[in-house]
């Protein structure tokens, strides 16, 4: 985690060396100078792909059932803790799913244009609930 960024980003593993580095709180500009500044004298790049992924939030305690619904994945507290980070198929997407905390409180990252559908998708699956 580059100096100064502690406690403001999340360094996501989501592959052999590759990360997703994501903030609620710093916006995409800040960031990227923040790691480029930081990566300097590396061999490493950043890209911003902030206009190509939207996060989706899912929490309260019925998520991790109602994610269940989306794809394979053992979605147990004991399987998949906070912390955890895939890449899986969700309701025939590709996604990011990102375990934040034990309250259940996920974060999907799903390409842009596939938004609207993954919202109504997850809409019509809470309905049970």
């Amino acid at each position: 985690m580059p100096p100064g960024l502690g406690g403001q980003v999340r360094l996501l593993d989501v592959g052999p060396a590759e990360w997703l580095v994501v903030s609620d709180i710093l916006d995409a500009p800040t960031l990227q100078n923040s790691l480029d500044r930081h990566l300097k004298s590396s061999s490493l790049v950043a890209v911003d792909v902030s206009c190509g992924l939207k996060a989706l939030r899912v929490e309260g305690g019925d998520a991790r059932e109602l994610l269940s619904k989306g794809c394979g994945l053992d979605l147990h507290p004991h399987s998949f803790p906070a912390g955890r980070v895939t890449r899986t198929r969700f309701a025939q997407l590709a996604v990011i799913l990102d375990c934040i905390d034990p309250a259940p409180r996920f974060d999907l990252y799903v390409g842009r244009s596939y938004v609207a559908y993954l919202e109504s998708w997850l809409t019509d699956a809470a309905r049970e609930f």
